[in-house]
């Protein structure tokens, strides 16, 4: 598929312009962006992936020797029709429950780790929900577009993260009963509680990852951007820069403790750990 798509992607996209996502979150994407499109892959070798396989904790005792060489055939065709590339990029949510077995396919992989407050994260999930939700009405096939492709996170196929029984049991209650945002309050402290113990507290692993804060980006664009570009071993120069600073609308994070529920503030608490261990 990628040799075919291309040399016929060009005519298909002819003439689409730089565009806002359906999420209508204010990112602006062209066909060039990346989406996690090697899902598909995973989702073929995981048991039950539509059910809790596609948050299934994977780690370096796994072994699947046709996923491996599906994902390495997969990146090197992609990276080929790119102009022979040496280094592929890949933005997959679900990657956060495999990291362990990442690094074991690949040992000098960086990571980037990107956080936002769980407040306002959290708000914007839910009001993308809406959104989705909004789409299939006129979609019918939207389901099983974003069934196909591994999406959960929001929309008619919405499923909970299921790495702590106890949290996912609350999701799924908070859902249910119309509570979209304190849903995702409590997945999102399940899911950063989960990053922070197996994870930044394992030092094999925590000298593969970069924790990227969004308030902090927002606030120090440059410097931000700059962090990522060293751990990454990238070269750069000062159009780069000017380029991806541009791009950038700046809306300052506010958080006001004293208004917050329980909820909100244990998440709060947890985010300030992850903030506090990356400095």
């Amino acid at each position: 598929m990628p040799y075919f798509w291309s040399f016929f992607n060009n005519a298909y996209y002819k003439g689409k312009k730089v565009e806002q996502r359906i999420h209508k979150d204010a990112l602006y994407i062209d066909p060039n962006s990346p989406d996690a499109f090697e899902e598909v892959i995973w989702k073929k070798y995981i048991e039950q992936y539509s059910l809790v396989g596609f948050c299934r904790l994977i780690d370096h005792s796994f072994n699947n020797p046709d996923l491996e060489s599906k994902l390495l055939e997969s990146y090197r065709k992609v990276l080929f029709v790119r102009g022979k590339k040496r280094r592929y990029l890949a933005k997959g949510n679900y990657n956060l429950f495999r990291l362990k077995y990442i690094l074991k396919l690949f040992p000098d992989a960086k990571i980037i780790l990107c956080i936002r407050n769980p407040i306002n994260q959290c708000a914007s999930l839910a009001r993308v929900h809406k959104e989705f939700m909004k789409l299939a009405e006129s979609d019918s096939k939207l389901e099983k577009k974003l069934t196909r492709l591994g999406h959960f996170e929001f929309g008619p196929n919405r499923k909970a993260i299921d790495i702590n029984s106890d949290g996912y049991n609350m999701t799924l209650s908070q859902w249910k009963s119309g509570e979209d945002y304190l849903g995702y309050i409590q997945q999102w402290e399940d899911t950063y509680s989960f990053v922070s113990a197996f994870y930044l507290h394992d030092p094999r692993v925590r000298n593969s990852i970069h924790i990227a804060d969004y308030g902090a980006f927002i606030a120090n664009t440059k410097t931000v951007i700059e962090q990522i570009v060293d751990f990454c071993e990238l070269s750069t120069d000062d159009t780069f820069f000017k380029n991806a600073i541009s791009q950038v609308q700046l809306k300052p994070e506010i958080i006001n403790t004293e208004q917050y529920s329980n909820p909100e503030l244990s998440a709060l608490r947890v985010y300030e750990s992850i903030i506090k261990s990356s400095s």
